[in-house]
């Protein structure tokens, strides 16, 4: 039995218009698909990765590798933004199989959060909800023995005739470390890359050490997803680091977790056995992580064992918003951060949201203020998108029950695009909110200082070309 797992298309001319170009040269490894077909193989199944994001395939393409494929089962990755594509997707398959017809199965955030809107479009059999692994194995394991009752299968919605069936949640998965590598060897390893502002090293690559995240922020749908930490073992962990620098070169690795390290003593395990196997020689690699997770020490630490850039979502200069929005932690804690971690030697990179609920052009340009008083490398200003599965959504719905459901305009970028954001505050317009965030860019990367120590970091070519490209971009972008 032949099963196709699909990473859609995606059109950035849509989410990013005129900065359609810096998308284009990241390609994400689609680490959720390669888990579980990683598991699917474990279990003897023929499967396949169809990366048509890696791969530049269209909707026309990906129908047919799947079609050519003949596969009984065909899984569509599925986050909000490329739900359109999705459907069409599952469309041209239905419409153009000979046969038998594949049972269409969506996974992934928009799959978990919304399962009828999907299933009651029928071109979607199954829906995944929550951790797709043992619940994809078990639906084949079904489909392999022609047994279509699904009612047992715990963490899907499905389709049967008319009717939508919702069976019980499945449990997290507790042990990370039983899960097989990503089967990478299923993937185009040539293609994929860091996001540029990520980029410090190539090949790089990314990866998940932990799933799962305990903190509330109000504009986050990943809770939805689970929120019980779970951590893989620091040993599995570095052994797949040292998989992929030994098999595809790995030289960078970009850990992809919603926050690592989340505590003190897992990051000072983590370093510690990075420095003694010697990883930090050879596998540079960045992270995400919260301003409360990390101090002095530890940001040093970091450095001495190959961590060259930090993430922090610092989300607002307004203190006021930063309690609305449930961050849980202070401007200061968020200065002492970035402070610390340009003096480890560490490069940051730092996300902020304008457009809250409640929030003012005065609020705004409050957190446009905070980010110059800061020494930060790459800071990213995005527009609230009220995702599903986050609480700001079900805030704005609430408010505005009409809101958009065109769900490829949910983008952070939509100053960029001939599109309105999808949700804009009281009391100011839409085209105000979209020249307030050009601006944005504006007031911080025109900033001659701010200039002056990019230009001193061109020393390599890899430095030279992410800068050309981005700042050529952004140039078509603000103006």
């Amino acid at each position: 039995m032949k099963i196709s797992l699909i990473n859609p298309p995606v059109d950035f001319s849509i989410s990013l218009g005129k900065i359609k170009k810096i998308a284009a040269t990241t390609k994400m490894l689609p680490l959720g698909l390669g888990y579980i077909a990683g598991v699917a193989k474990k279990h003897g199944f023929d499967i396949e990765i169809i990366d048509s994001y890696a791969e530049n395939l269209n909707i026309e393409q990906t129908v047919e590798r799947c079609l050519n494929n003949n596969s009984r089962v065909v899984g569509i990755s599925t986050v909000t933004p490329t739900v359109p594509t999705m459907l069409a997707i599952a469309k041209g398959i239905k419409e153009r199989s000979s046969g038998r017809v594949p049972l269409i199965v969506s996974g992934g955030a928009h799959a978990h959060i919304m399962p009828r809107q999907i299933l009651e479009t029928g071109l979607v059999d199954v829906a995944v909800r929550g951790e797709g692994e043992l619940t994809f194995l078990e639906l084949i394991k079904n489909v392999e023995k022609n047994n279509q009752d699904f009612s047992a299968i715990q963490g899907i919605s499905y389709r049967k005739g008319s009717e939508i069936f919702h069976n019980p949640d499945r449990q997290y998965i507790e042990d990370l470390d039983s899960l097989p590598y990503p089967a990478y060897e299923l993937l185009k390893m040539n293609l994929y890359s860091a996001p540029l502002h990520w980029l410090v090293a190539e090949p790089a690559y990314q990866m998940m050490i932990s799933r799962g995240c305990p903190f509330n922020c109000i504009f986050c749908g990943i809770k939805a997803l689970g929120r019980p930490v779970r951590a893989r073992s620091v040993k599995n962990a570095l052994d797949e680091i040292e998989f992929l620098h030994k098999n595809y070169g790995a030289k960078e690795i970009m850990l992809v977790d919603p926050a690592f390290p989340l505590s003190k003593k897992l990051g000072v395990e983590f370093c510690h056995e990075y420095i003694r196997r010697g990883l930090h020689k050879k596998v540079l690699w960045v992270t995400e992580t919260r301003v409360d997770a990390v101090d002095e020490e530890l940001l040093k630490l970091m450095y001495k064992a190959g961590c060259r850039l930090v993430e922090f979502g610092l989300e607002t200069g307004s203190e006021k918003t930063l309690r609305r929005i449930k961050k849980n932690t202070s401007l200061q804690q968020a200065r002492n951060a970035v402070k610390w971690s340009k003096k480890a030697g560490l490069e940051v990179f730092s996300s902020f949201i304008i457009g809250f609920p409640g929030e003012t052009k005065e609020d705004m340009q409050e957190t446009i203020d905070f980010i110059k008083s800061l020494d930060i490398d790459y800071p990213k200003v995005n527009l609230l998108v009220p995702y599903p599965g986050s609480e700001v959504y079900e805030m704005i719905i609430k408010e505005r029950p009409n809101i958009s459901q065109e769900w490829d305009r949910y983008t952070s970028f939509s100053s960029m695009t001939e599109n309105e954001p999808v949700y804009v505050p009281q009391g100011i317009s839409a085209q105000e909110l979209k020249s307030l965030h050009k601006n944005a860019y504006r007031q911080i990367y025109l900033r001659p200082g701010f200039i002056f120590n990019h230009i001193l970091k061109l020393r390599s070519w890899l430095n030279i070309r992410k800068y050309f490209i981005v700042v050529s971009t952004f140039m078509r972008g603000i103006f």
